[in-house]
């Protein structure tokens, strides 16, 4: 059966699109995917068209320079990239909260089991790029909106650069291909928003349409004087939003509302350039003198090497200058220099933060070897990747002198001049693997890579580092991300006091603000900052502005852009199991125990703990081991400013926000419990709080069980407690003897556990499992008298009654572990004890014996009935 499109869902101009789909001949394969593509086109270049109008106001500039790009764009991959990139920071910052929500969709990594269909969609597309040869292996691990987006378009070019494709092709990539559009026409946000067309009307009052559907229909004037708009275009408004954001100039319509036109490239020195009505397949050209003037080129960056080799010192480089104004961080600096100076570690990464002062560091060690009157380097080169400079009156996009192995490579050859243009990259792996024609002396070479993140693909090109880097060149990287194995990494926290005290005095100095940074003043930023330096420059900045102490956090309040200049493209390289735990800590008021963390995230399926990992290493949460067998969790406060920021636009906000009120009922301080060991008194009072929430209902009790299964999984003892939660609320019986048997399994020497199950067996009726529970409880505590009393008389009478159905073997083991185990402890024994053993040996035939005790029964009480009956029997049986 034909799929089709549900257009009464789509803004207009996507729904005219996904009518020629439904209308086109099921039987032309060829016609169909060109409509598939035609869809995917409209819906990559209307993201782009939001996410530019979020930018028009807070980012003109930028906003500008993306537009200028886009509408001379003559392929899907300048739409593409321009989406990559206004999704990420630093142009993501600028975005307006209301599109948070794209944000998210667009960089989630899909992981959860619900995203199970996500993933095999990719995968169909995946297989559609392997039929047009595209070698995939290498693909992406995690996969995400901007994942899918750039299949799609990897699929549309190649399928332009073939020509005609076989029907073969088009019969096995049709169906995964619309499988893909479909994906992203049901879940992306944008999709999902207020769409309208407004306008004046002659008499002044607003004309207002809502573009939902084929048929768009006008709003009552009642509904439409309440709007306020600048001028006449297609605006988008995000859900729970009354606020407006224009899609022109890429996105245009008639005032009837009846064409839509977008971008299709080719514009002209005259500026006018070529758009599409994907609804039609019409093409127009429209005059944009107002995209005429190419905009201002970005500046490099401060830490930008030189463009040529020059002396430096006593060694070979193009190394930036050394840092104004540079605190001394000695223990790292004596870390670093040593892992440089050793004869081990050929590849070197200083990893945290964004302005924790690692390209300071870099840049103090490079000088600090060239400066050596006997440098272990000859050549020590630098290469910046950097997109943004931290500045302390904020971020400021830079140009990045380096993006991939190609570009590093180019610029490696244009600073050794080599004539080897043809293939630059073994230029470069050859010169890593050895420095002979370079390096005269032989001493080898250091090269510096600068923010290694933001490289295009970052895993591919350390992956080329790894391999040809050989001693003693040597490989220096700064990262947010710690992402690798082979190498040595070293973190860049923040400061300690002492240097950060003197960071800030002498920022004050400059700022001529030393009046104000009291010694008072120096420990309450650090204590907010938690010694971060480029948020302690910040934070001087703004006294200075304001010429008075503010709170920090009432500083911080109002930068946002710095905030997110250091936190969000950490952020946005977190799986979902990271996400869930950053947000999770920074939404706390205080370190979060890893106990709690762990479970209520694994009812989620969410694997907490490579959480854990991942954001610790990304620097955006910090441990601390407090020695008592537990693990606690926090984020500085500047992260939590941050976290709070994002939870509230995050798709999981709501199961986030039930997450925290589960651990403010786990950790709740209402209880006291006498237990010593932090975890036994958190897990005492988790199991309190799941108890409580047989009052709740369903749903309540629901939550609990699973919580508290979770809990059995990493703390054994609690199969218990989870069995007496299931007996409470009323569970199954398959359910409540699953918990037991999971406790005796976990705990064979659990006396209690078995008893539990025994008595539970006895209430179902199940006496085999009741009699090997009992037996199995004397194992468990061989030495309790009065136990192993009651489980030989159970057992004798079992056996008594059951003779027939129990296997000799199985009857044997019984009495053989009890009577051993009582017969240890016969001289504690009483008459009626002793009676007992004498009968487990006479259910063993054992005659011998069993007159033995009842002898010895009588010797210690004559007038014992149940040694007097025993002996009495055997005088029959002789």
């Amino acid at each position: 059966m034909t799929k089709i499109i549900d257009t009464s869902k789509l803004p207009t101009h996507i729904a005219l699109v996904g009518r020629r789909l439904n209308f086109c001949n099921p039987d032309d394969l060829a016609a169909r995917f060109l409509e598939t593509s035609y869809l995917a086109e409209v819906s990559l270049k209307t993201i782009a068209s939001v996410l530019h109008g979020g930018l028009e106001r807070p980012a003109k500039e930028l906003a500008y320079r993306h537009a200028y790009e886009l509408v001379r764009a003559d392929g899907l991959g300048t739409w593409e990239n321009s989406i990559r990139e206004l999704a990420t920071p630093p142009s993501s910052s600028y975005l307006p909260p209301e599109f948070f929500t794209l944000l998210a969709w667009i960089t989630k990594k899909r992981s959860k089991p619900e995203d199970e269909s996500f993933r095999a969609m990719f995968n169909g597309l995946r297989s559609i790029l392997s039929l047009l040869g595209v070698d995939d292996r290498d693909g992406p691990r995690t996969v995400t909106a901007r994942d899918l987006m750039t299949a799609l378009v990897q699929i549309r070019n190649k399928t332009r650069a073939h020509g005609a494709v076989s029907e073969e092709f088009y019969a096995a990539a049709n169906g995964p291909f619309l499988d893909a559009i479909q994906t992203m026409l049901e879940s992306c946000p944008a999709f999902t928003w207020r769409w309208l067309h407004l306008s004046k009307r002659e008499s002044g009052k607003i004309r207002a349409i809502a573009l939902r559907g084929l048929e768009p229909q006008h709003l009552l004037q009642e509904e439409a004087s309440t709007i306020t708009f600048d001028h006449p275009d297609i605006y988008v408004s995000a859900d729970q939003s009354t606020r407006l954001f224009a899609c022109g100039p890429l996105l245009r319509c008639n005032r009837e509302c009846t064409s839509f036109l977008l971008p299709n490239g080719g514009m002209n020195a005259a500026g006018v350039a070529e758009f599409i009505d994907y609804g039609s397949g019409i093409t127009e050209r429209v005059e944009m003198p107002e995209m005429t003037v190419p905009p201002v080129r970005r500046a490099p960056s401060e830490t930008e090497g030189l463009r040529e080799i020059d002396v430096q010192s006593n060694v070979f480089g193009n190394l930036p200058p050394a840092p104004d104004g540079y605190v001394r961080r000695e223990k790292l600096e004596a870390e670093l220099m040593t892992r440089l100076r050793d004869k081990n570690h050929a590849i070197i990464t200083l990893h945290g933060g964004g302005g924790m002062g690692k390209t300071s560091l870099a840049i103090w060690a490079a000088h600090e070897l060239a400066g050596q009157e006997s440098p272990q380097f000859d050549h020590i080169i630098w290469f910046s990747a950097r997109d943004v400079d931290l500045r302390p009156s904020g971020p400021s996009e830079v140009r990045q002198n380096v993006v991939d192995l190609k570009t590093v490579s180019q610029r490696f050859g244009e600073l050794f001049s080599t004539s080897n243009v043809g293939d630059l990259s073994s230029t470069l792996a050859a010169a890593l693997e050895s420095a002979e024609g370079i390096s005269e002396k032989g001493k080898g070479i250091l090269f510096i890579f600068d923010n290694f993140e933001t490289m295009a693909d970052v895993r591919g090109f350390h992956k080329f580092l790894d391999e040809h880097t050989h001693l003693p060149n040597k490989v220096l990287i700064t990262s947010r991300d710690r992402a690798f194995v082979a190498d040595y990494p070293i973190e860049v926290r923040g400061m300690e006091f002492s240097e950060a005290r003197q960071l800030l005095l002498g920022a004050a100095r400059e700022l001529l603000i030393e009046g104000l940074m009291t010694a008072d003043v120096i420990q309450r930023i650090y204590d907010f900052t938690g010694g971060h330096a480029y948020v302690m420059r910040v934070v001087a900045g703004e006294m200075a502005k304001d010429g008075r102490y503010s709170p920090p956090a009432q500083l911080m309040g109002r930068r946002d852009d710095i905030v997110d200049a250091v936190f969000e493209r950490s952020f946005n390289k977190l799986s979902e199991a990271g996400r869930s735990v950053f947000l999770i800590v920074a939404n706390w008021k205080a370190d979060v125990a890893e106990l709690p963390l762990i479970l209520v995230l694994g009812i989620r399926g969410i694997d907490a703990e490579a959480g854990v990992e991942e954001c610790k290493r990304l620097s955006l949460v910090l441990s601390s081991e407090t020695g008592e067998l537990t693990a606690w969790y926090s984020v500085p406060q500047l992260a939590r400013v941050f976290g709070q920021k994002k939870l509230q636009g995050d798709p999981d906000r709501l199961v986030i926000q039930e997450d925290l009120a589960t651990i403010r009922r786990f950790t709740s301080a209402n209880v006291s419990f006498s237990d010593p060991e932090p975890r036994g008194r958190l897990v005492k009072q988790f199991i309190q709080m799941c108890m409580a929430e047989l009052q709740n209902g369903a749903q309540g009790v629901l939550r609990a069980d699973g919580l508290l299964e979770g809990l059995a999984r990493l703390w054994p003892q609690a199969w218990l407690s989870l069995a007496d939660f299931r007996e409470r609320s009323g569970a199954q019986a398959e359910a409540i003897d699953y918990a037991l048997r999971r406790a005796v399994e976990e705990d064979p020497y659990s006396k209690e556990a078995w008893l539990r199950r025994a008595a539970f067996a006895a209430r179902r009726g199940d006496e085999p499992i009741r009699i090997a529970s009992l037996v199995s409880a004397v194992e468990a505590s061989p030495k309790d008298l009065e136990l192993i009393r009651e489980v030989a008389f159970q057992l004798c009478s079992y056996i008594n009654t059951h003779r027939a159905e129990i296997p000799t073997a199985r009857r044997g083991i019984y009495l053989t572990s009890v009577r051993s185990h009582m017969e240890r402890l016969v001289s504690d024994l009483d008459a009626t004890g002793l009676s007992r053993l004498a009968w487990l040996y006479l259910l063993e035939e054992n005659i011998e014996k069993a007159r033995y005790f009842a002898n010895k029964g009588c010797e210690r009480d004559p007038t014992n009935a149940y040694c007097i009956r025993i002996l009495e029997r055997l005088e029959d049986q002789s």
